[in-house]
This record gives C-alpha cells, structure tokens and sequence, in this order.
C-alpha cells in the first residue's frame, strides 16, 4: 500500500474515499465504516497531524465500543492508537489513560501471556519514564519483559527492546550499573539478531558507551561510542 513506500498523501486520498463510500453504503455505524476512521487517523499520524489522527481515531473508537462493546479487542487496539496520539502531542497523563485501558482489555480477552498484553505493559511503562515516574516505569517494562521473555526467550528483537527500555530507565535513575547490564544484554541480542550493521545495533553501542562513561570507564566508553559511529 502506498503507505509503506512513503506516498503517505496519496494513501490519505486514498482512505477518505474509502471512508465517504462506506459512510454512504453503511452509515457511521458499521465496522467497515469504523475501520475506515481508523486508517483515515493512521496515515494522519505519519503524516504528522496530530489533531486530525485524534479525530478520526476517536470516532473509530466510539463506534468500536458502539458496535462490539467494551471488552472487544478492537477496542482495546482503539484505546491503544488514541493513546499513541496522546503521547505525540504530549499528553502522557491521557496517554496512560488510554492503555490502561487497553491494557485491561488485552489482560481479560487474551491473558496476560500475550505479545500485545506486553507491547500494553511497554508503552505504559514508556509513558511514565516521559512523566518521571521512573519506578512505575521500571515496573511496567519489567513485566513487558518478563511475557516476552516467556513467548520467545532471547530470540526475537522485541526482547531486546525490552532489556533496552529497562536499561534507559535505570540510566536516568542514575543507577548506571543496572543500566549497563541490561543495555549491554540488549547490545547482545541485536548483534545476534540484527547484525552489525544495524542501527538499532549502533544506538545500542552508544548506549552502552554512555553508561561506560558514567562509570569512569572512559576507554571502555570510547570503543563502544566509536563503533556506534562506525555504523
């Protein structure tokens, strides 16, 4: 779709069509209809307008809990995307609002062992660390961790991501040797997984640099933050 090669103004056109044709055939109240809101709001969000993805994800919300009720999954993912938009403009406090509530959703209709169930817990865990609630923070992405640990071990990038996340938050608590092991297990895994030549690979190495750094281990610091350059 034009979306994925970057056309996003034509994927917009696209969509609205879309949405006018079903609104017409269906009426608002419809899961076709409400889908079309979605992808309407979607590719405002990667064009950047904000107001507008807030928009129309907001209306395929309500006619999500409209059309499937409250403890729907599509709700759920509904309650997550008004959440992301949330968080671009800023608003952490309605952006934890939303995916607690998706959150919630995810825990009752899919158990907590579930990819989404975690990407709840790791976005939740993300908004607190913009608010300073590091502690919270911490406690959300370990869980996060924990279920994706559980789902595929160490072998898939999303794990990685969490011992990254985890490795953040105990930087800015300045707890620099908690963040060097997990930042260092995250370096690990996008080397296996990823390669060298990636650069969730080289942020990884500078990651790792940093924290060398606060701990006075400059050499260290050094020959992590240049192959992070390298890259």
């Amino acid at each position: 779709n034009y979306c994925h090669i970057g056309q996003n103004q034509k994927a917009l056109d696209l969509c609205l069509k879309a949405l006018e044709i079903r609104k017409q055939l269906f009426g608002d109240k419809h899961p076709d209809t409400s889908n079309s809101y979605g992808h309407v709001g979607y590719v405002y969000g990667l064009i950047g307008d904000n107001t507008k993805a807030m928009e129309y994800n907001t209306r395929a919300l309500e006619l999500c809990r409209l059309l499937f009720g409250e403890n729907n999954i599509k709700t759920a993912d509904k309650y997550c995307n008004v959440g992301m938009i949330h968080a671009n403009l800023g608003n952490f406090e309605k952006a934890i609002e939303n995916e607690t509530k998706a959150l919630n959703i995810r825990k009752k209709v899919l158990g907590y062992n579930h990819l989404d169930t975690a990407n709840s817990y790791d976005n939740i865990g993300l908004y607190y660390s913009e608010i300073q609630n590091y502690q919270s923070a911490l406690n959300f992405c370990i869980k996060a961790l924990e279920i994706r640990k559980g789902l595929y071990g160490d072998g898939q990038c999303d794990t990685a991501l969490s011992y990254d996340n985890i490795g953040h938050i105990h930087t800015k608590l300045g707890k620099f040797d908690q963040a060097l092991q997990y930042q260092s297990k995250a370096l690990e895994l996008y080397i296996s997984l990823l390669g060298e030549n990636s650069i969730y690979t080289a942020n990884s190495y500078d990651n790792v640099g940093f924290d060398y750094e606060k701990l006075g281990e400059h050499q260290k610091a050094i020959e992590n933050k240049q192959k992070a350059l390298d890259i």
